[in-house]
């Protein structure tokens, strides 16, 4: 914008003590969900993309693809609930919320997840992968451990959304957590019914699909009940297991599980806020519409504009993901050598070997 990415934002003046401390806060929020976005599309394509690949990705990412994804919709774009022209909201103007995505299950995850399939994509599979080859398994404990990890963390992923954690937004931080949590028991939950049911038992699995449960809920966890969050975790755990299937039918070699994980369940996370969300409860979540006492998600407006928001999302970052790896990968390439990609990339690459 014409901050210069916030470079020469009057907001970051030191004299400026109304809004001093709160934009550096949000300097701080974009930056990590914006190394988010790019530590997902990186690590589908890890171990077979070059060192260089992965840094333009970075760069494109950050500089790029997510900022204009985050000004349509936190800042003041065109999908934005927080924009100061309130009679251009998606569908009826000022009687509508806009594009609700309070903790980035769009702006940010299904964003790194298309980026990770366009690039898995453009890369191809790993040697053997579809061959029969026999992979080493990964370190369980570490991996779970990982997730486990992830699983805290969330916390502040989504509580951050609130900016604050004092009166009401205290109390809306304290639901965001209840809510966040049920989703990813449920989606562990959902996961252990179908293993059960299929006597295939698999930690690393279970571990995704909470991972999904949290990406699902990240749009939502401030308007949904917790009947609600409970049905997206689930919800969440199915795109996630479609996902897989798909990307295995296609021979996609997604490494890490990142467009199921993140991608799948990004969008379901979209969509579900318009099914399950209330009025009420983004009335109290201070969205416009809804607090001025519309009905945006009775009449199902709130479903309508979901999907305008995440089809361009989606949109956007694939077309910007295919004209970056696929030009790469005519011009510098994509890949490592075949015998560095053997002996292993980081060891190779970090190691000068």
């Amino acid at each position: 914008g014409v901050s210069l990415y916030g470079l020469a934002a009057s907001e970051f003046d030191v004299g400026d003590a109304a809004t001093y401390p709160l934009q550096f806060q949000h300097f701080f929020l974009q930056w990590a969900y914006a190394t988010v976005a790019v530590t997902i599309a990186g690590s589908a394509i890890s171990e077979r993309a070059k060192i260089q690949t992965q840094l333009i990705l970075a760069f494109a990412t950050t500089i790029w693809i997510y900022p204009i994804i985050a000004h349509w919709c936190w800042g003041q774009g065109w999908l934005s609930p927080f924009a100061n022209q309130k009679s251009g909201f998606l569908f009826y103007g000022d009687e509508s919320n806009n594009f609700i995505d309070a903790a980035g299950s769009g702006v940010v995850l299904t964003v790194g997840g298309v980026l990770a399939l366009v690039g898995a994509v453009a890369v191809g599979p790993r040697k053997g992968r579809f061959d029969g080859k026999d992979f080493k398994k990964n370190n369980i404990p570490m991996s779970v451990l990982g997730a486990m990890l992830l699983w805290v963390g969330w916390y502040g992923f989504n509580l951050a959304a609130t900016r604050g954690v004092v009166g009401t937004a205290g109390e809306l931080a304290g639901k965001i957590a209840a809510t966040t949590t049920l989703s990813a028991a449920f989606s562990a939950l959902t996961m252990v019914v179908v293993q059960a049911a299929s006597g295939c038992w698999s930690v690393n699995a279970l571990s995704s699909a909470f991972i999904a449960g949290l990406v699902g809920i990240s749009a939502g966890c401030g308007v949904v009940e917790m009947w609600g969050a409970m049905l997206i975790g689930i919800g969440s755990c199915i795109f996630y297991m479609v996902a897989v299937k798909v990307l295995e039918a296609m021979k996609i070699d997604d490494a890490v599980e990142a467009f199921p994980i993140f991608g799948a369940a990004g969008i379901w996370g979209c969509l579900a806020v318009g099914i399950f969300g209330s009025d009420d409860l983004a009335a109290f979540a201070g969205y416009y519409g809804s607090s001025m006492g519309f009905h945006p998600f009775r009449t199902g407006e709130q479903f309508g504009v979901q999907l305008v928001g995440i089809i361009c999302i989606v949109a956007w970052t694939f077309g910007w993901a295919s004209a970056l790896f696929f030009g790469l990968k005519a011009t510098l390439g994509l890949r490592v050598e075949e015998s560095v990609e053997e002996k292993g990339d980081d060891e190779v690459v970090c190691t000068g070997v």
